[in-house]
């Protein structure tokens, strides 16, 4: 506030010595090259001389080195300075500093900062002058200019398509044709609906045809990643990208058409062949059967049943894994009964040792299975009892709910428990990807963090936010915060046990205490709202209000979670 004080003196008898001053402060460097002030005076000195140059403050003889040091803050290792910077060249009018704007956006990777470059060419650049720059050599050079024309619906659907064509760059060719799938500008609708509608401007069989006569690949593939979120409007449409997908001979390709022909269920078939593939048209198959199970007037538990058919029909070791994959997905109400070819099929994967993953997709897929469909199924009674006998930590969770819903009299051995040394130990192979999967796994086999924590608006606010989580704890500390959550409590979160005049008894973390009513979260993420003058006892426990048992998920699952964690390093 003292620099900015100092800024807004309009004296021109001070003028040039506070031009001085605040340029000093950005462009100061120490012996090993060092800025010399901190971040923040930097940042408000570039936002101090963007705004006396708006009003005409800058002293003549001091406007060169004003631009020069805006010239030198758009090269500083700080993306916050090289964003300030940008902003001033817009924001005070600056034309002649174009030319280094353009050099920084070529090389720009910070996505604030060169989203502030391309509006800033909006500015200060010509229609004419931008569409020029779609010629320049750099390629972001290039994409900066499209986005800034498009941004302003300045740019035709003949010249995007044009641009898509004959540009060599991927990104520059995906970014024109997904606009001109949409050039008109967004249509608000009405107050009671709560989204954009984009009035889209070719139709199906357009971008059909234009997929069809596409000179090069990657243009072609552009195409049919724009039919792959088209609209069709009518059965024609469908049968016409029907035709079009038998005609690809490219499994890739192929895999970009699954997503809009698995919207209707005469893909059945065509989902089945494509699940008995490879890579991504094998995953595009998961995804579009389990799109297609969520369909509006559809049931999950008939379609898992004919794929459970399909499969015992002709029986194939190749295709159980995705099946499993795919009705572990499957959102199946409580109390599906899969037929006797159904069970067969589950127990037979359930006997697949050799392969732990598609093991543990059948049980999460039997989850929702009848108690007494379960109770009464001889094969999957002796297949449960089977995997009973040594089950590994990702399957004990699941294992424990099957056979107390079977009523098997067995003795379910517990896995060896994670210690922070051994999970320390798995780090270096652990992987993100299984460590986000169980973060938010809402099924009994996951961590369900997402059940009270949040991340990246994800989850739920009943507990700490964990978004930047990476950045404030390292590996030993987040291990063991999930082993031994009451080792260190978070201020506020001690669990709560609070027992109702009626006899009820709530234990978790209290949210909020009104005075006349208690938000109080349990541990299974369930929000309970207790009136105070219902309330008989209450006592706070010196404990983590976080549930524990967490070891049991094994050294190699606590690590997955830890290395996800770790990547956690935006706060949001």
């Amino acid at each position: 506030w003292a620099l900015w004080a100092i800024g807004r003196n309009d004296s021109q008898a001070s003028a040039q010595r506070i031009d001085q001053r605040l340029t000093e402060i950005i462009v100061a460097r120490s012996p090993n090259r060092e800025a010399k002030h901190p971040l923040n005076l930097r940042i408000q000195a570039v936002r101090i001389l963007a705004y006396r140059i708006q009003r005409q403050m800058i002293h003549a003889e001091t406007m060169n080195d004003v631009k020069a040091a805006i010239r030198v803050s758009l090269k500083d290792p700080e993306p916050r300075i090289r964003f300030e910077a940008v902003q001033a060249i817009w924001q005070a009018n600056l034309p002649d500093l174009v030319p280094p704007l353009l050099e920084r956006l070529s090389v720009e990777d910070d996505r604030v900062t060169y989203y502030a470059g391309w509006q800033s060419l909006r500015k200060l650049m010509s229609i004419s002058e931008r569409k020029q720059l779609l010629q320049d050599q750099r390629p972001r050079i290039r994409l900066a200019a499209l986005l800034s024309l498009q941004e302003g619906h300045d740019f035709t659907l003949d010249e995007a398509v044009e641009l898509a064509e004959i540009d060599s760059d991927q990104q520059v060719q995906n970014w024109a044709l997904t606009w001109a799938m949409n050039p008109r500008p967004p249509k608000k609708m009405p107050n009671t609906q709560s989204r954009i509608e984009l009035e889209e401007s070719v139709s199906v069989r357009d971008l059909i045809e234009r997929a069809n006569k596409a000179k090069s690949p990657s243009v072609r593939r552009v195409y049919l990643s724009m039919l792959s979120r088209a609209t069709y409007r009518n059965d024609k449409d469908w049968d016409a990208m029907h035709q079009l997908y038998g005609r690809l001979q490219s499994t890739d390709d192929r895999s970009l058409l699954i997503r809009p022909l698995a919207r209707e269920n005469q893909a059945m078939n065509l989902l089945w062949e494509a699940l008995g593939s490879e890579g991504q048209l094998q995953q595009s198959a998961i995804n579009g059967f389990v799109s297609l199970s969520r369909q509006d007037g559809n049931s999950a538990a008939e379609i898992a049943d004919d794929i459970l058919q399909r499969l015992n029909a002709g029986p194939s070791k190749q295709l159980t894994a995705p099946v499993m994959i795919v009705l572990s997905r499957f959102q199946i109400s409580d109390g599906w009964t899969p037929s006797d070819a159904g069970q067969n099929v589950f127990a037979s994967a359930l006997q697949n040792r050799s392969d732990p993953t598609t093991v543990r997709n059948a049980l999460i897929a039997l989850l929702p299975i009848d108690d007494e469909a379960l109770r009464t199924s001889e094969p999957l009674k002796r297949s449960l009892r089977a995997l009973c006998q040594k089950p590994g930590p990702q399957l004990f969770a699941l294992l424990q709910n099957l056979t107390q819903k079977a009523e098997l009299d067995v003795d379910l051995p517990e896995p060896k428990r994670a210690t922070i040394e051994s999970v320390l130990a798995q780090l270096p192979l652990a992987d993100e990807t299984r460590g986000e999967q169980l973060f938010f796994d809402r099924v009994t086999s996951g961590a369900n963090c997402a059940a009270c924590h949040r991340i990246s608006g994800r989850g739920n606010s009943f507990a700490p936010n964990l978004s930047g989580v990476g950045t404030r704890l390292d590996g030993t500390k987040l291990a063991q915060a999930i082993l031994d959550p009451s080792a260190t409590i978070t201020e506020g979160y001690q669990q709560q046990t609070i027992v109702t005049e009626e006899g009820l008894t709530f234990v978790g973390a209290v949210l909020q205490d009104s005075g006349r009513d208690i938000r109080l979260v349990t541990v299974d993420g369930n929000l309970h709202q207790i009136p105070i003058s219902s309330v008989e006892h209450r006592q706070t426990s010196q404990i983590s209000a976080m549930p524990g048992g967490f070891d049991l998920l094994g050294d190699s699952q606590v690590a997955d979670l830890v290395k996800y964690l770790l990547s956690c390093r935006e706060e949001q």
